[in-house]
């Protein structure tokens, strides 16, 4: 290779399955994320270099208290490292995708990836995805049917952060169900907020919500 890689044609980094798992009542929880990429097939590929800060854009130097108990792994789940901060984490030719866990909850972090090959010649970044979280509620939810007690038949705002103008789809499910419960474009600030009623759509007991975004 020779020159720079064009890291934006073929390669797409997408962000899949930005899920937050939510534990028991009262708990915080963790923005789980996987990123996934078409490798590149220039002969002298050395390898991938990952990103990530809490604000958009290079140069990526972010905060490492944001980072201090999130983990990352390269063979789908199965071994786990800590994040090494600064960025960028640095991974061979023959990895597709990366994961990472336990990211600072109330935070919205943005990744990108760029190629490397064997002369140590750096691509361009990538595009930028970005994580979406929920800040209110923290913990489960949970719908009692007793008058008077907390969540009977009252309509709440759920609210969260993502990444300007994205597209937030809220869902909530209760013994293996899951139900959308509305939509949402983070605005400026990148806060999202959607109102909901659980007495409306669930049964007495916890309700497990999660939010996704295209």
């Amino acid at each position: 290779m020779r020159g720079v890689f064009n890291i934006l044609s073929p390669w797409k980094v997408i962000l899949l399955f930005p899920l937050l798992f939510f534990f028991a009542v009262g708990q915080s929880y963790a923005i789980d994320v996987t990123l996934q990429w078409d490798a590149n097939t220039e002969p002298d590929l050395a390898g991938y270099k990952f990103y990530y800060d809490t604000d958009s854009g290079a140069p990526y130097n972010p905060n490492c208290l944001d980072y201090a108990s999130a983990e990352y792994s390269i063979d789908g789940g199965n071994t786990w490292n800590p994040i090494i901060c600064p960025p960028p984490i640095i991974v061979d030719s023959g990895v597709t995708e990366i994961m990472f866990q336990d990211l600072a909850d109330d935070k919205v972090h943005f990744f990108a990836v760029t190629a490397y090959d064997t002369e140590g010649l750096e691509s361009g970044y990538s595009n930028e995805e970005a994580t979406i979280c929920i800040s209110y509620p923290q913990g489960d939810s949970y719908v009692n049917d007793e008058p008077g007690s907390p969540d009977y038949g009252s309509p709440y705002t759920v609210r969260g952060r993502a990444d300007k103008d994205a597209v937030v789809t809220l869902l909530a499910r209760q013994n293996s169900i899951q139900t959308p419960l509305g939509d949402a474009t983070a605005d400026d600030n990148r806060d999202w907020e959607i109102d909901v009623d659980f007495k409306l759509k669930f049964n007495e007991g916890p309700v497990i919500l999660t939010v996704e975004s295209e």
